[in-house]
């Protein structure tokens, strides 16, 4: 016996559909991202010195 349409349209939408608690208590992937580049950046410090005009010259010298 083949499902009605109406079962087949709602299928989807319970399957995609998270559970409330697991959203809430997760971090989101772009949280997850932020959190790791501020930990590198406090890690590792940006640091050197300026790019003049003589050092990027001489980075295209043969």
């Amino acid at each position: 016996m083949m499902p009605s349409k109406a079962e087949d349209e709602e299928a989807p939408n319970t399957l995609s559909t998270p559970e409330p608690e697991l959203v809430e208590s997760e971090p989101t992937l772009v949280e997850r991202a932020k959190a790791m580049v501020r930990e590198l950046n406090r890690k590792y410090p940006r640091t050197g010195l300026p790019a003049d005009k003589a050092f990027i010259d001489s980075l295209y010298e043969d």
